[in-house]
């Protein structure tokens, strides 16, 4: 059936969409003019921001402070929140529509100011005005970090040396002292502040955008430096350069708890020292949960690591940030360090289609899952109580293999992982334990599959959708399939999930539980020394001659020459 797009725009009213999907006014910092509102949701603890105003035209269209390059009418939002699938977009409008208060819930308000746009500026701007605003200081005060288990010597550990600032606040005429995670974005300019205490956590307004917390780049000097009448650096000592506003930078090295500090001036650095990639990147969702990390499972004599934190739900800017920064680090590992729960194992999923530089493109796994937070009441026959109660997963999948090792083996290995995820969801689908069971016209775990061939017909793709219950223990076993069966496919441990387990959320938990001390060698969460990551074409070369060598042992090796 045809739908006028024009005619429902002018129908249904942009924030009564966004009330549908759990968004809320904020009247107290909308604003008062009625020149544009803001509306926020929180999701997974991070509250995501949408500016509404309206054009010239007299049409309703948002801003998204969290990615303020996402931005459009009803439908560029809706396609967003249902994965562009016009059906579902369609009845839900329809079912918006059809409600009774649908015409007194309308909202309305005067044609936007250009003043909405200073929200969005720059970055160099938005840095300028971050440190105007705020009265960033040195790390002195450490009492909230070492009350969260974390040693000082690790909060002054190279890697962190000026990515950790203190705020103060007043609130209340109350001065408080805050602990704060600078966020930088690609260029090198400070963006946003994850900004935490005792029972408190704030950002700046605005976006975040694609800002990331990141722990220090690695340096090692590759002629000496003089530091003073007579000392100096030795050529090939390596270590961490701190970034700066100011034309001086920092770089620290030496032994963990025994660093030392030198300042330097940008173009000493451009001179006298090489930038090192790393062996490692950690992702987690938050800056503490990375420096409990590095506590707990410290690096390997050698071992280089770049901490990354999202600071909460990664946004599609940050996730390309990411992707830049593995770009320059081909030889890099990553682990994935998410929180124990749903979303955070939505997230380790979801990062397991990052792009490695590394990997074989024609056996690549692209996993996206999405959390589906409303199920339709009239499926009540097939969803009990429970599955109501905690919703379910949609995991998309996208599965390639070579043509050259035959269209049959390339069939059997995409549908069969497919089908071996689905049976899991099924086998846990019906576990009384967890109040789950389906009627088999309507099963959850029913997939929809299609395998078609390139148009170059050099691949066989595989796409597969299935519905999976929300529950840490089904995304948990998920998570570790798909990373086997990545690692089986490259030949090697591209990726290397960290997740707690049960009394611990996150890694901070598990710290706590630690009091503070390392993990045994044993503990699951240690990581072994980091592996060599190299070329896929060096990897089937390694293979195939291993294959060789083993027909050949067989065959002509087993010879005794005298």
């Amino acid at each position: 059936m045809h739908r006028d797009l024009d005619q429902l725009r002018k129908e249904v009213d942009l924030e009564l969409v966004l009330l549908h999907y759990g968004y809320q006014l904020n009247t107290k910092k909308s604003n008062k003019r009625n020149i544009w509102r803001l509306y926020e949701i929180v999701q997974n603890k991070d509250k995501h921001r949408l500016v509404l105003t309206i054009n010239q035209q007299g049409l309703k269209f948002f801003i998204d402070l969290n990615d303020p390059k996402f931005s459009g009418d009803i439908f560029k939002f809706m396609e967003r929140m249902e994965q562009g699938n016009y059906h579902n977009i369609f009845r839900i409008l329809d079912l918006i529509k059809s409600k009774i208060e649908f015409n007194q819930n309308k909202k309305s308000f005067e044609p936007a100011s250009r003043q909405l746009y200073s929200l969005l500026d720059d970055n160099s701007q938005r840095e300028k005005k971050l440190y105007a605003k705020y009265s960033i200081l040195s790390l002195e005060n450490t009492d909230y970090l070492e009350g969260r288990g974390i040693a000082k010597k690790v909060l002054f550990a190279k890697e962190f040396n000026g990515c950790i600032k203190n705020i103060t606040l007043f609130y209340n005429k109350i001065k408080h002292i805050n602990t704060a995670f600078l966020m930088f974005a690609s260029d090198g300019k400070m963006v946003s502040i994850d900004i935490r205490n005792t029972n408190f956590k704030a950002f700046p307004e605005g976006e975040r955008g694609e800002a990331l917390w990141i722990s220090n780049p690695f340096f090692m000097v590759n002629s000496p430096v003089i530091i003073g009448e007579k000392e100096e650096i030795q050529q090939g000592i390596i270590g961490t350069i701190g970034r700066s506003v100011t034309e001086n930078r920092v770089f620290s090295f030496g032994k963990l708890g025994e660093e030392k500090q030198v300042y330097l001036l940008n173009n000493e650095v451009k001179n006298k020292f090489q930038e090192l990639t790393f062996h490692r990147i950690l992702i987690s969702e938050s800056a503490i949960d990375a420096l409990s990390l590095k506590q707990l499972s410290p690096e390997q004599p050698d071992e280089r690591r770049l901490y990354v934190a999202t600071c909460g739900q990664p946004s599609n800017k940050q996730i390309k940030f990411l992707q830049e920064i593995i770009n320059k680090n081909p030889q890099a590992q990553l682990v994935m360090a998410q929180d124990n729960d749903p979303a955070g194992l939505r997230f380790a999923i979801n990062y397991l289609a990052l792009m490695h530089p590394y990997e074989n493109p024609e056996m690549k796994i692209t996993p996206s899952v999405t959390f589906v937070s409303a199920i339709s009441e009239s499926k009540g026959n097939v969803f009990d109580k429970h599955i109501f109660t905690i919703g379910i997963n949609r995991l998309s999948l996208e599965i390639r293999y070579p043509l050259s090792l035959g269209v049959r083996k390339a069939q059997e290995e995409n549908e069969g992982f497919v089908q071996t995820l689905s049976l899991l969801v099924s086998e846990h689908g019906i576990n009384p334990i967890h109040g789950l069971s389906y009627e088999d016209e309507e099963n959850p775990s029913k997939i929809g599959i299609e395998s078609i061939f390139d148009e170059n017909l050099k691949h066989m793709i595989t796409r597969a959708t299935i519905a999976v219950p929300n529950l840490t223990n089904v995304l948990t076993l998920i998570l570790e399939l798909i990373t086997t069966e990545i690692e089986k496919r490259q030949g090697q441990r591209l990726f290397h999930i960290l997740c707690p387990t049960p009394p611990a959320k996150d890694f901070n938990d598990v710290l706590q539980l630690q009091k503070g001390e390392e993990l045994p060698l044993a503990h699951p969460l240690k990581l072994p020394e980091s592996p060599v990551i190299r070329p896929y074409y060096q990897i089937q070369t390694i293979n195939s001659k291993q294959h060789l060598d083993i027909q050949g042992f067989g065959q002509v090796k087993n010879i005794i020459d005298f």
